[in-house]
This record gives structure tokens, C-alpha cells and sequence, in this order.
């Protein structure tokens, strides 16, 4: 179970970085995320997978109407849905709780990137950080655009490494 836990914080760590570098979320990480979420809801019967998937789908077809809506993107509810499809309905509602917040952080965070006006210094600049800073400057005032995996992996460890505690350091 641990090691399930531990591959998808990996999975929504890679998806983090993904969104940021392309503002995509490839379909493997996705599938891979759904997939290790429903292996680990299966020791718990039948009937837990059921208001699972129950959950799962009304996840989506909220997600789907914002995204008709263009208020999120695609690859947000794919997501957003994968992780929703293996866990407690109650954990559901935390995670997207906490993604929500995350995600208010986070727009912030673009927010005030967008009103810096960085530039390289003598035309090349050798320290890929502060290029990456750079560009997501620019991305920031040119496209608008927020790279929101990010909020949904913050929101994913907030559910996932309680769970990855012992007993006995649990809250």
C-alpha cells in the first residue's frame, strides 16, 4: 500500500512538472494515477469501489461542465477524476477542498508573475533556474494561463501522505 501511495505522489509530482514545462497532462500519468488508486480501493469490497466510481463520476460530470464553460482545462479533469475514482467520498470532498486552496495559492503566485518584467542579463543567462523563472514570467503576462496540476498535486499529497504515515504519528 505504501509503495502504491508512494508511485502516485511520483505520478502527480511528474504531472506538476509537465504542466508547468508544456501546460500539458500526458494521458499515461493520468491513467497510471487511476489506475494505482483503484488497486488500492479494492481490498476495501464491492461496495466501496461502487461509491468510488459513484464519486468518480460525479467529479467529472461537475469537472465536464466547467470545462464546457472553459473555466478549467481538459487535462485538469482528467485529474482531478482520476484520483476522485479511488477514494472515500469523504476524502474526495478534502481533496478537492484542498486543491481549490492550492489553486488560489497558486493563481496568486501567477498572478505576481505576471507584473515582473525579468530579463536575461548580457543576452544568455547560464543558470536554468532563473531562465525557467524567466519564461514563466512571460507565460504569465502573455497566455494567462495557470498550471493547475500543480494545485491538484498539493491537493493529492494533502490526502496521500496521511495516509502514508504510521499509526502512531497520525493527527
Amino acid at each position: 500500500m505504501q509503495i502504491c501511495l508512494f508511485m502516485i505522489l511520483v505520478l502527480f509530482a511528474l504531472v506538476a512538472v509537465s504542466d508547468i514545462v508544456t501546460r500539458r497532462v500526458p494521458h499515461l500519468f493520468v491513467w497510471g494515477v487511476a489506475t494505482l488508486v483503484l488497486a488500492l480501493r479494492l481490498p476495501f469490497g464491492q461496495t466501496a469501489i461502487a461509491f468510488s466510481l459513484a464519486t468518480g463520476l460525479i467529479v467529472f460530470a461537475l469537472l465536464f461542465i466547467a470545462y464546457t464553460r472553459n473555466a478549467i482545462g481538459g487535462g485538469d479533469v482528467k485529474l482531478l477524476t482520476a484520483l476522485s475514482l479511488g477514494l472515500p467520498p469523504i476524502e474526495t470532498v478534502h481533496f478537492i477542498v484542498m486543491t481549490a486552496l492550492a489553486g488560489g495559492v497558486v493563481g496568486l503566485v501567477y498572478l505576481g508573475l505576471a507584473r515582473l518584467h525579468p530579463v536575461l542579463r548580457h543576452g544568455r543567462d547560464r543558470f536554468i533556474l532563473r531562465r525557467l523563472f524567466i519564461i514563466e514570467c512571460w507565460r504569465a503576462r502573455r497566455y494567462r494561463t495557470v498550471p493547475y496540476a500543480v494545485a491538484i498535486a498539493a491537493g493529492a499529497a494533502s490526502v496521500l501522505l496521511p495516509a502514508m504515515l504510521p499509526a502512531r504519528f497520525a493527527l
